[in-house]
């Protein structure tokens, strides 16, 4: 069997392909089983760092939310 971290990268890669840029909270909601958000974040660090991922920061209502998209 895959390690799961791996079955999770595909995951949220063909979550991004499918439904475009989405935050972590997001990216918790939709995925299952469920992960707890500590685990999405490094998750999203090792895509991002790897190139896979970008991090875009929006600003939106008055705050700001972090947003992550597949990369160009």
């Amino acid at each position: 069997m895959p390690n799961m971290h791996y079955l999770r990268r595909k995951q949220v890669l063909t979550l991004l392909s499918q439904q475009g840029p989405l935050s972590v909270r997001s990216l918790a909601l939709l995925l299952s089983p469920p992960i707890q958000r500590r685990r999405l974040r490094e998750v999203m660090r090792r895509l991002t760092t790897g190139g896979c991922v970008t991090k875009r920061n929006d600003r939106i209502f008055g705050g700001s939310a972090v947003y992550y998209q597949i990369s160009q």
